[in-house]
């Protein structure tokens, strides 16, 4: 209950899962993803190794690649090239 605590405003006693409004729920959801946006591009700034990708990506949001390519193993193999997980000696 702390965890939820820290990401909402909530003054009151909170003590079961079911006693917390949908209001609390949609406030909590939105720090926890305003806190990792901020994380994200914290670490986007602050890193020589993606100050290339960062001249590409410089939004956080869903890339249209994830929606258009159907075929699973082929968007995993798209996914792992963007995420420098692969064989390839490409890095400076």
């Amino acid at each position: 209950m702390k965890i939820l605590k820290s990401y909402t405003n909530v003054n009151d006693e909170l003590n079961e899962l079911e006693s917390i409004t949908i209001h609390q729920q949609s406030q909590f959801i939105s720090n926890a993803k305003n806190k990792y946006v901020t994380f994200w591009k914290h670490k986007l700034d602050n890193s020589s190794k993606l100050s290339f990708y960062s001249t590409f990506k410089s939004e956080y949001k869903l890339e249209d690649y994830l929606t258009t390519i159907r075929n699973a193993s082929q968007r995993k193999a798209v996914t792992k090239f963007r995420i420098s997980c692969h064989k390839l000696q490409i890095e400076y």
